[in-house]
């Protein structure tokens, strides 16, 4: 392998079993997949439909598709990679639904739709989610402006994108709608009710939404045993980016394709989890040793290529200051440790941050700024 590796990049691309890489900002996370892939390719011998690989976005997917194309011909091994599972988890769920498209649930020439689409849909049938009893507990039409007073009526539009976003999150925790409808919170029933409405009318129209992408996924690999071990025999190795913003649907099939191997290698940074608005959680990341005990290897990359020490130092300080490791006490993980980090590049003598203040001199400020590079 190359020799620019680090330790610890050398150490999380020969690892074996589940493997959790925590990798902070510049610390060479998209190369130490690469290499992994390569170092399972060309030196394991793996073939590329055995692996799979899950990215946040289909820009990183692309990126990281063009990169490995690369080194793979920079290395001189040659090999079909569109064999090889590799995109976002919507993208991997499609395509195991038209590989198995006879074990699903969904009708033939089905839709698949946006989000634009989806809310249209429901803005279309407004009135009937607005018929359900004490629907405005869930989702209200108008609400008092605390300032002035005022009655404010919610826009129809608004109101379709808060159904559409309640039925998305509850779908993506594998919530159930009768069951939820049987509850003794009012609530709670009014969204089991919503969903009910929403499914109907998905399978009327004969709509596939993200969200049923991925849930029709798990129906067929935790409900049908033939597809799972066909799926599993195929599959032998699992790497997931940005494991930080996954959510609970999205741990439940890593989990489920994982199989006995369990050879499970997640990168991410818990530091880095902002997407819980869109149902991102970060405790799978901080629980992700928890499901595999003593067999789980937990790697941390220590360098960072990209920031100079100042900026690296400033930004450790910051994540330090509050005491997350007191939680430890009561047996909650908020944060891992991660000891020192260090700057692989980046210019010493040049400061991180730069104080621009309105009272000094226009060529002073000009001068400072210049100054103020990597």
């Amino acid at each position: 392998m190359e020799s620019i590796q680090n330790p610890d990049q050398y150490e999380a691309i020969h690892s074996e079993g589940p493997t959790l890489v925590i990798a902070g900002p510049g610390t060479g996370k998209t190369y130490t997949i690469i290499q992994r892939v390569l170092y399972l390719i060309r030196d394991r011998k793996v073939k590329p439909e055995q692996i799979m690989i899950v990215t946040y976005t289909v820009k990183a997917s692309k990126e990281l598709m063009t990169r490995l194309t690369n080194e793979l011909s920079r290395q001189g091994v040659e090999i079909n990679l569109h064999e090889m599972y590799i995109g976002t988890f919507h993208h991997i769920c499609r395509r195991l639904l038209k590989e198995f498209r006879e074990y699903t649930r969904l009708e033939r020439n089905f839709i698949e739709t946006d989000q634009f689409e989806q809310q249209y849909m429901v803005y279309e049938h407004l009135a009937d989610f607005e018929e359900i009893p004490n629907f405005e507990l869930v989702v209200q039409s108008s609400y008092i402006n605390n300032r002035t007073g005022e009655e404010v009526t919610v826009p129809p539009w608004k109101r379709c994108r808060t159904i559409c976003q309640y039925v998305n999150r509850l779908s993506e925790e594998l919530m159930k709608a009768d069951d939820m409808t049987r509850s003794q919170d009012e609530k709670i029933r009014v969204l089991g009710w919503m969903m009910k409405r929403y499914e109907k009318l998905a399978r009327k129209k004969n709509f596939l939404d993200f969200t049923k992408l991925q849930t029709e996924a798990y129906y067929i690999l935790s409900e049908k045993e033939n597809v799972r071990r066909r799926v599993l025999e195929k599959i032998r190795y699992i790497l997931v980016d940005e494991y930080q913003d996954t959510n609970y649907i999205q741990e439940r099939l890593v989990q489920i394709l994982g199989g006995r191997e369990r050879n499970i290698f997640v990168v991410g940074d818990d530091d880095q989890s902002i997407y819980r608005f869109r149902g991102a959680t970060v405790a799978n990341i901080l629980q992700f040793q928890k499901h595999f005990g003593s067999s789980c290897r937990v790697i941390t990359l220590h360098t960072n290529y990209r920031s100079g020490q100042g900026i690296v130092s400033f930004c450790m300080r910051w994540m330090a200051k509050p005491d997350w490791f007191s939680w430890e006490r009561m047996g909650h993980l908020y944060r891992y440790r991660k000891g020192l980090l260090e700057s692989g590049g980046g210019k010493e003598s040049v400061p991180a941050v730069v104080l621009i203040t309105a009272a000094e001199d226009d060529g002073i400020l000009e001068a400072r700024v210049c100054q103020f590079r990597e």
